[in-house]
Protein backbone atom coordinates (compact mmCIF):
# COMPACT_ATOMS: atom_id res chain seq x y z
CA UNK A 1 0.00 0.00 0.00
CA UNK A 2 2.81 2.44 0.88
CA UNK A 3 4.53 1.56 -2.41
CA UNK A 4 1.38 2.44 -4.41
CA UNK A 5 1.02 5.77 -2.59
CA UNK A 6 4.64 6.60 -3.31
CA UNK A 7 4.18 5.58 -6.94
CA UNK A 8 1.16 7.87 -7.30
CA UNK A 9 3.23 10.76 -5.88
CA UNK A 10 6.08 10.09 -8.30
CA UNK A 11 3.64 10.05 -11.22
CA UNK A 12 2.63 13.63 -10.42
CA UNK A 13 6.26 14.67 -10.75
CA UNK A 14 6.92 13.16 -14.17
CA UNK A 15 6.01 14.96 -17.37
CA UNK A 16 2.90 14.13 -19.39
CA UNK A 17 4.93 13.02 -22.41
CA UNK A 18 6.59 10.32 -20.29
CA UNK A 19 3.21 8.71 -19.71
CA UNK A 20 1.94 9.10 -23.27
CA UNK A 21 0.55 6.08 -25.08
CA UNK A 22 0.51 7.46 -28.63
CA UNK A 23 2.61 9.69 -30.88
CA UNK A 24 -0.42 11.76 -31.81
CA UNK A 25 -1.98 14.25 -29.40
CA UNK A 26 -5.67 13.43 -29.80
CA UNK A 27 -8.10 11.43 -31.86
CA UNK A 28 -11.53 9.91 -32.33
CA UNK A 29 -11.67 6.50 -34.01
CA UNK A 30 -14.72 4.39 -34.76
CA UNK A 31 -14.21 0.67 -35.41
CA UNK A 32 -16.34 -2.07 -36.86
CA UNK A 33 -15.68 -5.23 -34.87
CA UNK A 34 -16.34 -8.89 -35.57
CA UNK A 35 -15.39 -12.17 -33.92
CA UNK A 36 -16.49 -15.55 -35.23
CA UNK A 37 -15.71 -18.95 -33.77
CA UNK A 38 -17.28 -22.37 -33.92
CA UNK A 39 -17.04 -26.10 -34.21
CA UNK A 40 -19.39 -28.95 -34.99
CA UNK A 41 -22.89 -27.95 -33.94
CA UNK A 42 -21.85 -24.61 -32.48
CA UNK A 43 -21.24 -21.11 -33.85
CA UNK A 44 -20.68 -17.85 -31.97
CA UNK A 45 -20.62 -14.54 -33.83
CA UNK A 46 -20.04 -11.20 -32.12
CA UNK A 47 -20.48 -7.99 -34.12
CA UNK A 48 -20.46 -4.39 -33.02
CA UNK A 49 -18.86 -0.97 -32.97
CA UNK A 50 -16.22 0.59 -30.76
CA UNK A 51 -15.47 4.30 -30.41
CA UNK A 52 -12.19 5.47 -28.88
CA UNK A 53 -11.64 9.10 -27.92
CA UNK A 54 -8.31 10.28 -26.51
CA UNK A 55 -6.42 13.47 -25.77
CA UNK A 56 -3.08 14.46 -24.21
CA UNK A 57 -1.35 11.60 -26.07
CA UNK A 58 -3.63 9.00 -24.49
CA UNK A 59 -3.33 10.13 -20.88
CA UNK A 60 -7.12 10.47 -21.07
CA UNK A 61 -8.99 7.91 -23.15
CA UNK A 62 -12.63 6.85 -23.36
CA UNK A 63 -13.69 3.51 -24.90
CA UNK A 64 -17.35 2.94 -25.75
CA UNK A 65 -18.28 -0.43 -27.26
CA UNK A 66 -21.61 -2.03 -28.12
CA UNK A 67 -21.75 -5.62 -29.36
CA UNK A 68 -24.36 -8.22 -30.20
CA UNK A 69 -23.45 -11.88 -29.75
CA UNK A 70 -25.39 -14.55 -31.62
CA UNK A 71 -24.98 -18.14 -30.46
CA UNK A 72 -26.18 -21.11 -32.48
CA UNK A 73 -25.88 -24.36 -30.54
CA UNK A 74 -27.41 -27.48 -32.04
CA UNK A 75 -30.16 -25.54 -33.80
CA UNK A 76 -30.99 -23.21 -30.89
CA UNK A 77 -30.23 -19.51 -31.44
CA UNK A 78 -29.78 -16.88 -28.71
CA UNK A 79 -28.79 -13.22 -28.91
CA UNK A 80 -27.30 -10.93 -26.30
CA UNK A 81 -26.37 -7.24 -26.51
CA UNK A 82 -23.58 -5.84 -24.35
CA UNK A 83 -22.51 -2.25 -23.70
CA UNK A 84 -19.06 -1.52 -22.26
CA UNK A 85 -17.77 1.91 -21.29
CA UNK A 86 -14.39 2.65 -19.71
CA UNK A 87 -12.17 5.64 -19.07
CA UNK A 88 -8.44 5.94 -18.43
CA UNK A 89 -7.49 9.25 -16.89
CA UNK A 90 -4.15 10.21 -15.33
CA UNK A 91 -3.21 6.81 -13.97
CA UNK A 92 -6.75 5.77 -13.04
CA UNK A 93 -9.07 3.37 -14.85
CA UNK A 94 -12.86 3.53 -14.52
CA UNK A 95 -15.17 0.77 -15.74
CA UNK A 96 -18.93 1.27 -15.96
CA UNK A 97 -21.29 -1.52 -14.87
CA UNK A 98 -24.64 -0.53 -16.40
CA UNK A 99 -26.54 -3.40 -14.77
CA UNK A 100 -25.33 -2.57 -11.26
CA UNK A 101 -25.34 1.18 -12.03
CA UNK A 102 -21.86 1.54 -10.57
CA UNK A 103 -18.40 2.66 -11.67
CA UNK A 104 -15.40 0.56 -10.60
CA UNK A 105 -12.21 2.52 -10.07
CA UNK A 106 -8.68 1.15 -9.96
CA UNK A 107 -5.09 2.31 -10.39
CA UNK A 108 -3.55 1.80 -13.81
CA UNK A 109 -0.44 0.24 -12.28
CA UNK A 110 1.32 -0.54 -15.57
CA UNK A 111 0.92 3.04 -16.76
CA UNK A 112 2.02 4.47 -13.42
CA UNK A 113 5.17 2.36 -13.41
CA UNK A 114 5.96 3.39 -17.00
CA UNK A 115 5.58 7.06 -16.12
CA UNK A 116 7.63 6.74 -12.94
CA UNK A 117 10.43 5.07 -14.89
CA UNK A 118 10.47 7.89 -17.44
CA UNK A 119 9.21 5.67 -20.26
CA UNK A 120 5.94 5.64 -22.14
CA UNK A 121 3.32 2.99 -22.74
CA UNK A 122 3.78 2.96 -26.51
CA UNK A 123 7.46 2.06 -26.26
CA UNK A 124 6.78 -0.57 -23.61
CA UNK A 125 4.01 -2.05 -25.76
CA UNK A 126 6.29 -2.41 -28.78
CA UNK A 127 9.06 -3.94 -26.68
CA UNK A 128 6.62 -6.49 -25.27
CA UNK A 129 5.40 -7.32 -28.80
CA UNK A 130 8.97 -7.89 -29.98
CA UNK A 131 9.78 -10.14 -27.04
CA UNK A 132 6.68 -12.19 -27.84
CA UNK A 133 7.93 -12.66 -31.41
CA UNK A 134 6.18 -9.84 -33.29
CA UNK A 135 7.77 -8.71 -36.54
CA UNK A 136 7.19 -5.71 -38.76
CA UNK A 137 6.25 -7.14 -42.18
CA UNK A 138 5.42 -4.03 -44.18
CA UNK A 139 3.12 -1.04 -44.43
CA UNK A 140 -0.53 -0.51 -45.29
CA UNK A 141 -3.05 2.32 -45.46
CA UNK A 142 -6.30 2.66 -43.52
CA UNK A 143 -8.59 5.64 -44.18
CA UNK A 144 -5.67 7.46 -45.79
CA UNK A 145 -3.32 6.94 -42.82
CA UNK A 146 -0.13 5.04 -43.53
CA UNK A 147 0.53 2.46 -40.82
CA UNK A 148 3.10 -0.21 -40.01
CA UNK A 149 1.93 -3.81 -40.20
CA UNK A 150 3.06 -6.08 -37.37
CA UNK A 151 2.57 -9.84 -37.30
CA UNK A 152 2.48 -11.68 -33.98
CA UNK A 153 2.01 -15.39 -34.67
CA UNK A 154 -0.82 -14.82 -37.12
CA UNK A 155 -2.28 -11.74 -35.40
CA UNK A 156 -1.77 -8.78 -37.74
CA UNK A 157 -2.03 -5.19 -36.58
CA UNK A 158 -1.80 -2.04 -38.67
CA UNK A 159 -0.47 0.64 -36.30
CA UNK A 160 -0.44 4.39 -36.93
CA UNK A 161 1.67 6.37 -34.43
CA UNK A 162 0.88 3.83 -31.73
CA UNK A 163 -2.85 3.60 -32.59
CA UNK A 164 -4.08 0.29 -33.99
CA UNK A 165 -6.32 1.00 -36.99
CA UNK A 166 -6.76 -2.59 -38.09
CA UNK A 167 -6.43 -5.96 -36.37
CA UNK A 168 -7.10 -9.29 -38.04
CA UNK A 169 -6.52 -12.94 -37.28
CA UNK A 170 -7.89 -16.21 -38.58
CA UNK A 171 -6.50 -19.12 -36.64
CA UNK A 172 -7.58 -21.97 -34.40
CA UNK A 173 -11.17 -21.80 -35.60
CA UNK A 174 -11.50 -18.13 -34.64
CA UNK A 175 -11.72 -15.15 -36.96
CA UNK A 176 -11.32 -11.63 -35.59
CA UNK A 177 -11.55 -8.31 -37.42
CA UNK A 178 -11.29 -4.85 -35.84
CA UNK A 179 -11.18 -2.21 -38.57
CA UNK A 180 -11.35 1.57 -38.25
CA UNK A 181 -14.17 2.99 -40.38
CA UNK A 182 -13.77 6.61 -39.23
CA UNK A 183 -10.72 8.39 -37.83
CA UNK A 184 -9.72 11.96 -37.02
CA UNK A 185 -6.48 12.99 -35.32
CA UNK A 186 -5.01 16.13 -33.76
CA UNK A 187 -8.42 17.63 -33.11
CA UNK A 188 -9.84 19.59 -30.18
CA UNK A 189 -11.95 17.31 -27.96
CA UNK A 190 -13.78 18.98 -25.02
CA UNK A 191 -13.70 17.32 -21.60
CA UNK A 192 -17.48 16.85 -21.85
CA UNK A 193 -16.80 14.04 -24.36
CA UNK A 194 -15.16 12.00 -21.56
CA UNK A 195 -18.00 12.11 -19.05
CA UNK A 196 -19.25 8.89 -17.46
CA UNK A 197 -22.75 8.21 -16.10
CA UNK A 198 -23.54 9.69 -12.70
CA UNK A 199 -23.17 6.36 -10.89
CA UNK A 200 -21.52 5.85 -7.48
CA UNK A 201 -17.84 4.88 -7.62
CA UNK A 202 -16.38 1.81 -5.97
CA UNK A 203 -12.62 1.59 -5.43
CA UNK A 204 -11.51 -1.93 -6.36
CA UNK A 205 -8.20 -1.47 -4.53
CA UNK A 206 -9.99 -0.64 -1.26
CA UNK A 207 -12.47 -3.49 -1.81
CA UNK A 208 -9.61 -5.97 -2.24
CA UNK A 209 -7.83 -4.54 0.81
CA UNK A 210 -10.99 -4.95 2.92
CA UNK A 211 -11.41 -8.52 1.69
CA UNK A 212 -7.79 -9.26 2.59
CA UNK A 213 -8.30 -7.81 6.07
CA UNK A 214 -11.41 -9.94 6.54
CA UNK A 215 -9.52 -13.03 5.41
CA UNK A 216 -6.61 -12.25 7.72
CA UNK A 217 -9.01 -11.65 10.59
CA UNK A 218 -10.71 -14.98 9.92
CA UNK A 219 -7.38 -16.79 9.87
CA UNK A 220 -6.27 -15.14 13.10
CA UNK A 221 -9.53 -16.14 14.76
CA UNK A 222 -9.01 -19.81 13.97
Amino acid sequence: MKFLLLLSFVLVLVGANEFKRYDVASGIIKYKTMMKMGSAGMEIITKGTRVIKFKDYGIKELRDETTTTTQKIFGKTTKETNHQLSLMDNGKTYGVDFKAKAIYEMDNIAGNIAGAMGNNMKNIGFEMMKKMGAKKIGTDEVLGYKCDVWDLKGIKQCIYKGVTLKLTTNMGGAKVEDVAIEAKFDIDIPDSEFKLPNYPKKDIGKMMEQMQQMMNGGMMGQ
